[in-house]
């Protein structure tokens, strides 16, 4: 017994100097494959900027992963938008519902104060993007003819939205009455679940299909308030799965729709193109190759599947902060700090790369040919899900709409 117990005990250990070995070799090839970037005079600097540029060519999306509530997001998606460009993209897809997509696209089209206009009219309806330093990027989104895509439910602050949108199509008056009410408890509802912390309590969740049902009697002339309706009725659908706590069904809803808006916008793009190229701009859950955070194949995998069948490619790009502020429009400005919860190959590249004000920018494609299969999920899920990781050591948070 004694001898197998040495022998256990002498395997175990080379097999732990392997995997440490492993692990060394992956860590010491990411930094080896880490560059400094930034952002000067509208254009990335660093010796990260044509490594990234470059990886622009033979895609059809660019697909970046963001920590939500960030300056520096918004900063990287306007620029590789605009360095995009020449390579034919034209639409930017963003985590806001179809009719907010809109919202903004027809206010920016004006002028960025109309969109201000908006948000004092029903402040909070615009998911994400209710501040000032998206501006810009918003701007550049739509210029020579960019497009703005919608991809996300309802939100459920939107609602207010929704029914004064309904109210300007009401066919007559009667109608004009009743989504008037509707429209007045929706705004009250929500006054009332700001004050007490209750959501719950807000009118989406009230709805009943007998509602749904005379709302579509109301409007069925009218396709686009048909429309409208029926991205409200399955809103109400992914909310309530979230609100019972069935969140595997709640995420499975949601992404199910997005998936639909995608093609919606997308047939719609083939009809002008052969092969349509879209900038994403979503949580990071939803941007990487394979299964995602939530445990399905979101967004992130539904592009790179439709690059490849069009012999292109798509660009996967994680951006967050290691620690900084962002700001958060239910619990207003946070501070976070992330070191501790990041990849250990990440760590081992922090601490041995010269710390500068420049980002990080970790170029992940190399680090697939060594052998990983001994590698945990969260590392392999990096890796293989995103080429590229852009790191900002100290983030700035969103300004606010006021």
């Amino acid at each position: 017994m004694k001898r197998v117990s040495c022998f256990s005990v002498f395997f175990l250990i080379n097999l732990f100097a392997i995997f440490a070995q492993a692990d060394t070799a992956l860590a010491k090839l990411l930094l080896e494959n880490t560059y400094e970037l930034n952002i000067d005079d509208n254009q990335f600097i660093g010796t990260g900027a044509e490594v990234l540029e470059s990886a622009i060519n033979g895609t059809q999306f660019i697909m970046i992963g963001e920590q939500h509530g960030i300056v520096e997001v918004g900063q990287v998606a306007e620029m590789l938008f605009k360095a995009a460009k020449p390579y034919g993209y034209q639409y930017m897809a963003l985590e806001v519902s179809p009719f907010i997509a809109d919202k903004i696209q027809s206010s920016i089209s004006t002028s960025s104060e109309a969109l201000l206009e908006f948000n004092r009219e029903l402040p909070n309806s615009i998911p994400f993007y209710n501040n000032i330093d998206d501006l810009s990027m918003l701007e550049e989104a739509i210029k020579n003819n960019g497009k703005i895509w919608g991809l996300d439910q309802v939100f459920i602050i939107e609602v207010r939205y929704i029914f004064s949108e309904l109210l300007k199509l009401a066919p007559n008056t009667e109608t004009e009455e009743i989504v008037g009410q509707y429209l007045r408890t929706a705004k009250e509802t929500l006054k009332a679940a700001f004050d007490s912390g209750k959501f719950n309590e807000v009118m989406l969740f009230k709805l009943q299909d007998s509602d749904f049902n005379k709302l579509n009697d109301l409007f069925s002339e009218s396709a686009q308030a048909l429309d409208i309706l029926n991205k409200l009725n399955k809103t109400q659908e992914i909310y309530k799965a979230w609100g019972e706590g069935r969140g595997y069904d709640n995420n499975l809803l949601r992404i199910t729709q997005m998936k639909s808006n995608f093609y919606t916008y997308y047939r719609e793009a083939l009809k002008k193109e052969s092969v349509p190229k879209v900038l994403f701009k979503f949580g990071s859950g939803h941007m990487a190759r394979g299964l995602s955070y939530f445990n399905m194949y979101d967004l992130g995998n539904l592009a790179h599947e439709i690059a490849i069948q069009n012999d292109l490619q798509s660009l996967h790009i994680k951006v967050e902060g290691i620690k900084g502020e962002y700001y958060n429009s239910m619990r207003g400005l946070q501070s976070f700090n992330d070191f501790d919860d990041l990849d250990d190959n990440v760590k081992y590249v922090l601490d041995h790369k010269e710390k500068t004000e420049n980002w990080y920018l970790i170029d992940l494609r190399p680090a697939r040919q060594l052998r990983l299969k001994h590698l945990n999920i969260e590392s392999k899920s990096l890796i293989f899900g995103y080429d590229f990781y852009l790191l900002i050591p100290n983030t700035q948070a969103l300004t606010a709409m006021e």
